[in-house]
């Protein structure tokens, strides 16, 4: 994943393309025993195509080769220059326009308008909004599904009214910090649940077992997963 080191941490309207399924569509191209493998389950897919890098390293290198030679194909077709090109990936990437082309190798398809993307400070993880998506965020390390409620919230944050975003942002931390949802909290991790507490760090939390809120380090969860996006965002409408 290659971030865009010089554009604004917050940026507006941007389109995201990738090529779907697009290590499967290579294999079949290059006649690849595909055998036993549903193209349809994701996960399935992914796992058997793994495997099949681990023990074949020219395969391996024959997809990501590939991949990246199609996609910087789109790229120099549709005139695309580096200024708008914010994020790159193997099979994908999120520019600032429409493309014109987009079919003429193999197809890439267009996957979401982005309403915005904000990245954070050191550039190695983003979030995004969409009416069709909602929020996503990329390159958080232990993410779990609880966090995203709050993730949600940026949905309604009002980025063009600079004191109403600012009013928004601490109501936000506020309410993170006061709130009696304990699923926010509860990281799911090999179908094990973890909290972070505040005398004892990493604790397990097992089946039937009750805690207080009082235990947990809000804190902690606060600068592991939501400062970045928020500074990233003073930064920019300050």
């Amino acid at each position: 994943m290659n971030i865009n080191q010089t554009c604004p941490l917050v940026l507006q309207d941007l389109y995201f393309y990738d090529i779907k399924s697009c290590y499967y569509q290579l294999s079949e191209a290059a006649n690849f025993n595909l055998e036993g493998i549903d193209k349809d389950n994701k996960v399935e897919r992914n796992i058997a195509l793994g495997m099949e890098q681990i023990d074949n390293p020219n395969f391996q290198k024959y997809l990501q080769e590939t991949s990246e030679s199609i996609i910087d194909y789109y790229l120099f077709e549709n005139r695309i220059t580096d200024s708008e090109v914010i994020l790159k990936q193997r099979d994908g990437f999120i520019i600032t326009r429409l493309l014109d082309d987009n079919n003429s190798v193999m197809k890439l398809d267009f996957r979401e308008h982005i309403n915005w993307f904000i990245m954070t400070t050191d550039r190695s993880k983003y979030m995004t909004i969409s009416d069709d998506v909602g929020v996503t965020v990329k390159g958080m390390p232990n993410q779990y599904s609880g966090i995203q409620k709050i993730y949600e919230k940026f949905k309604d944050l009002n980025f063009y009214h600079k004191k109403g975003l600012f009013k928004q942002l601490k109501n936000l931390k506020n309410d993170f910090f006061l709130s009696e949802d304990m699923d926010i909290f509860m990281i799911e991790k090999n179908k094990s649940k973890l909290i972070i507490s505040k005398r004892h760090g990493l604790l397990e939390i097992k089946e039937g077992v009750t805690f207080s809120g009082k235990t947990i380090d809000r804190q902690k969860y606060y600068d592991l997963y939501l400062r970045e996006f928020i500074d990233s965002l003073i930064l920019q409408f300050y």
